[in-house]
């Protein structure tokens, strides 16, 4: 039967560029983090909003499909591609055995898969999952404690969850006899309460600028439904117009530093860096880990440079001081142990030249060419006109090379600016040679490429394969950095499920999960009640650990007082690292393995030290002034009334608010004992307080203090089977002698000392000690309850339940073997008092739910519903709660609503914010602290107290300066702790007071 050919399907084979062959032929990835609404999270059924997020994908993804079928392709070796395409290639002149080739089809589509990690919880939540055209499966090796995307986004995104060989596509080589590969694929990873968006683009098509402008387009045709093709680059094949340059392929290498020939010839690449076996059996552990520094803190590093008479860009700046930390980092970790591989690698490479390398975009820095000299200007317009419509790679390595060590050591050591202004220079000096002579540069690297990529009929010989990059990671002194920092952070988009997403009032459904055409989307009618969204995080995929690197992490453009870098080195030089930034003040903070949202006791100032240098925010702190000293010359008298007026305004949005749910919880400071005496002096709302503790705090005399005066709640925040310390000091608080038969089995009291009528139980008990969990297993916990809760329980004292992430597992999911943390404890619970011939009790009881939650309003507001629907009628306590790390504007926003929600909701009796401590020594971000550096209300502490809004700020003014803190003299402000008001606040107290004379 003969074929219909207006159904066959026509696939086209192209060639790709030079510059694209020549990079390396694997996945590059980006994870992008989002959460799923409080409405999505509350629904039963996770199924119903997952496949509707599925098919939305899947349709916008097949419109850019259409649209430009290059991002459906498929890309395969020359060797292996069919005869007829050889021939084809090969009578255009285009044809190499080793180069990679474009295949393309208009039926084709960019796949897209649904994953989830291998666990029973999240597996039941999501194996249902059935979408035409959506392949599913599981991911091992996603990390525990991150199933949660709250956990996960609490933590700060870090590095661990994103290193995992399935989240990449290793198994898909370039490779003689192999499979051709896809162009672009999407994989949506499921967690609890959020996805990853896990976008992979081969590195054959993209380099950073690329893979941007292929997610800038993915986000935009999920907000618009007509999108402007025109203005995106269509070809994948640069041909430029420059001369050639006729010399042999040995001296055109010489010339190309950055580039190095694998040995024996051996075609391992392209641009993979040549790292040949050294040691049988000896490797370096690799870690990697996420470092926060403050912008402000390199700019300042940056005009300290300029001292010495280097002008170098922040990126320069940073890149030298990385390079001379890590180095001695390494230095360190190898002087430990004279048999480690490490002190082998050190005496192997002791003869080699410290080597900096980055990647440029050499299109960026032909554009940025400002020489009116006239070839230079027809040279740049040549390139220009060439390149219009390239969207590809166009990726050059800049190499820095150092005489010695030294400089990197006496950098890092002793702290000698000097050096690091060298080493900065020799940095910003190999962009600005490449820069001077850029025509040549291009041409003989364009040269050497096309060189090595001849008819293949010549021999092997002509194989871009032969040459890799001349960086080997583990070189102690060779260091790699990249960037970025513009990549993918600030796309929006528009997602069903996701953060402020309502369904609408109309009557019609949702799409039918299973439901798919290519047309769909025109008709969607829900579509516009779907929010602009952008990434909470984007981060790196990998397959494993790095041992030498940089990259600076995307990030919002309004998050620019941070710069978020990813380290890779070996595991013990990492641990050199961190000390070494954090003594040196480098850095605001580097992320653990996990984020506890308590107070950390003790010494901590080191490291909040470099919050100190903050740059100004986008609130209008400083252009108050500027505005002020403008308009005053024109009309003193009317601005002064328009800002009494907003003074007035902002007294009534402050107004003093009070509630008898308002409690506190205590964390006593050695460094400021003063500070304790702040929530129990003056006016104040605070009702209740808790100190994780089951004795009240010696501090400031609070152990003095009546129930009256502020009501003490114990904690037995954790313990062991056979102890009974918890009971007999919360006994013998109340004048009961719990060792009495009689005490223990009537309610009658003995004359009371305190009043204790509630007790808190385990803190975190399914937790890990280190994200400030009690970590108890259900059988202990158990025995513990009987043995100190139960006999309080007999004395009237009411008990909360443990305070758990998560309540019960649905009876379903009980039934097929899936039980939570409180299912165990409750079995536990029940098997230990059956055995108990006289007991009273069947069960371990309690009579309220102790709730936690650190995250957004909407995470507030689910949490506080799921623990009311698994526990209806009894009272909620909300016994920690904030939003950690982040800016001021949005920690007002969020206590603004919620502490409105938590008054006004009925079946929450208390609360307590997480804050009564400094700024400096919190680590859940200053703003969320009751105090300023300087031990004076915040506005948020005010407002917490009762109080009006005090206009101080979280952070210390630029005037701080971190040695003057004393108890004496705390933190720079005088003995009375004076601090500063915002300018803003100041000027509009001064204009009031002008107003009233005037």
């Amino acid at each position: 039967m003969p074929t219909n050919e207006s159904t066959t399907p026509i696939i086209t084979t192209s060639p790709l560029s030079l510059w694209n062959n020549v990079a390396p032929r694997v996945y590059t990835s980006r994870a992008l983090c989002f959460p799923f609404s409080a409405p999505a999270r509350n629904l039963l059924d996770p199924l119903s909003y997952t496949s509707t997020l599925l098919w939305f994908l899947r349709i916008h993804l097949l419109c850019i499909a259409k649209a430009r079928p290059t991002f459906a392709g498929k890309l395969q070796l020359g060797v292996n591609l069919l005869s007829d395409e050889k021939g084809k290639l090969r009578r255009d002149g285009v044809y190499n055995d080793w180069h990679v080739y474009l295949r393309t089809c208009s039926q084709w589509e960019i796949p897209l898969g649904v994953e989830w990690p291998d666990d029973e919880e999240v597996r039941g939540m999501y194996a249902g999952l059935e979408v035409e055209g959506v392949c599913k499966r599981e991911v091992k090796g996603w990390p525990r404690e991150y199933l949660s995307y709250d956990e996960l986004k609490r933590a700060g995104f870090p590095v661990k969850p994103f290193i995992n060989p399935q989240l990449t596509d290793s198994s898909s080589t370039l490779e003689e006899g192999g499979e051709a590969v896809p162009v672009v694929q999407v994989r949506v990873l499921l967690l609890r309460g959020g996805f990853v968006l896990n976008v992979l683009g081969h590195h054959t098509m993209f380099d950073g600028g690329a893979f941007t402008q292929f997610l800038n387009i993915f986000a935009e045709h999920t907000t618009s439904l007509s999108f402007e093709w025109e203005k995106v680059p269509g070809s994948h094949d640069l041909r430029l117009t420059l001369p050639g340059i006729e010399k042999p392929y040995e001296e055109l290498m010489a010339k190309c530093p950055e580039y190095k020939e694998w040995e024996d010839q051996a075609p391992n690449g392209p641009t993979h860096p040549v790292s040949p076996s050294l040691r049988d059996g000896d490797s370096l552990t690799g870690s990697s880990k996420i470092f926060v520094f403050t912008f402000a803190r390199i700019a300042q590093l940056q005009k300290e440079i300029a001292t010495h008479g280097v002008k170098a860009s922040i990126y320069e700046c940073l890149s030298g001081l990385l390079w001379a930390l890590t180095y001695f980092s390494r230095v360190m970790a190898s002087s430990t142990d004279p048999s480690s591989f490490e002190h082998f690698l050190h005496n192997h490479f002791a003869e080699e030249q410290p080597v900096f390398s980055t990647p440029t975009d050499w299109f960026a820095r032909v554009a940025g060419l400002t020489s009116a000299n006239p070839e230079i200007v027809a040279f740049k317009e040549q390139i220009a006109e060439d390149t219009k419509d390239y969207l590809g790679n166009k990726i050059t390595w800049i190499s820095t090379r150092l005489p010695s060590a030294s400089l990197l050591i006496d950098a890092a050591k002793d702290g000698d600016l000097a050096a690091l202004a060298k080493i900065v220079a020799a940095i910003s000096k190999s962009g600005t040679d490449m820069a001077e002579d850029m025509e040549e540069y291009i041409t003989v690297r364009t040269s050497l490429f096309a060189g090595l990529s001849q008819n293949s009929s010549a021999g092997d010989s002509n194989d871009i394969r032969r040459i890799g990059l001349a960086f080997d990671p583990r070189q102690p002194s060779e260091w790699q950095m990249n960037s970025w920092k513009n990549f993918g952070a600030d796309t929006e988009w528009r997602f069903p499920p996701l953060p402020s997403f309502s369904f609408p009032s109309l009557q019609a459904p949702m799409v039918p999960t299973n439901a798919f055409s290519p047309s769909a989307s025109a008709s969607y009618s829900h579509r516009d009640y779907f929010n602009v969204t952008k990434p909470d995080a984007v981060r790196r995929v990998q397959a494993r650990y790095g041992i030498s690197g940089g990259l600076w992490l995307p990030a919002r453009k309004e998050q620019k007082e941070e710069v978020l870098v990813q380290i890779s080195l070996p595991q013990e030089a990492m641990g050199v690292f961190e000390g070494l930034v954090l003594d040196e003040k480098w850095v605001e903070r580097f992320q653990l393995a996990h984020a506890d949202p308590r107070i950390i006791f003790g010494d901590t100032t080191a490291l909040w030290r470099s919050l100190a240098s903050t740059t100004p925010d986008d609130n209008g702190r400083e252009t108050d002034m500027d505005l002020f000293l403008t308009q005053v010359t024109r009309s003193i008298h009317l601005l002064a009334a328009m800002l009494f007026i907003h003074f007035l305004c902002l007294s009534a949005l402050a107004t003093a608010t009070t509630s008898p749910k308002r409690g506190l919880i205590f964390t006593p400071n050695s460094d400021w004992p003063k500070d304790d005496l702040v929530w129990i002096t003056g006016p104040n709302n605070l009702t209740w307080y808790h100190n994780y503790q089951s004795l009240p705090s010696s501090e400031s005399n609070y152990a003095a203090l009546s129930q009256n005066q502020i009501e003490f709640v114990p904690t037995m925040w954790g313990g062991n089977e056979n102890d009974t310390d918890f009971l007999g000091n919360v006994t013998a608080l109340m004048g009961v002698d719990s060792s009495k038969d009689e005490d223990k089995d009537k309610t009658k009291r003995a004359s009371d000392k305190r009043n204790i009528t509630h007790v808190m139980t385990f803190n975190k008990p399914d937790q890990p000690f280190d994200v400030g969990g009690s970590e108890m297993e259900p059988r202990v916990a158990a025995k513990a309850w009987i043995k100190n809760i139960i006999p309080l329980r007999r004395l009237g004292v009411k008990v909360g339940l443990p305070l758990v992430n998560q309540p019960y597992t649905s009876q379903t999911k009980r039934e097929e073997g899936n039980k939570s943390w409180l299912d165990m404890f409750f079995a536990n619970c029940s098997g230990l008092l059956d055995k108990v011939e006289d007991a009273e009790e069947k069960t371990c009881g309690f009579d309220f739910v102790p709730v936690y939650s650190f995250g957004d309003f909407e995470m507030l507001e689910e949490r506080v519903g799921i623990f009311e629907n698994a526990f209806p009628g009894l009272d909620i306590w909300i016994t920690e709660f904030g939003i950690p790390s982040e800016t001021l504007e949005n920690t007002q926003k969020f206590y603004n609503q919620s502490i409105p929600y938590l008054d006004s909701k009925e079946s929450v009796k208390r609360y307590a914010w997480f804050g009564a401590f400094r700024s400096i020594v919190s680590n859940v971000g200053p703003n969320q602290a009751f105090l300023d550096a300087y031990g004076q209300l915040t506005d948020i502490g005010s407002w917490y107290l009762g109080g009006n809004a005090t206009g101080r700020e979280a952070l210390p003014s630029e005037d701080y300066k971190d040695d003057k803190c004393t108890k004496e003299k705390p933190c720079g402000g005088d003995e009375n702790g004076e601090g500063t008001l915002r300018p803003s606040r100041l000027i509009v107290l001064l204009v009031a007071v002008s107003f009233l004379l005037v």
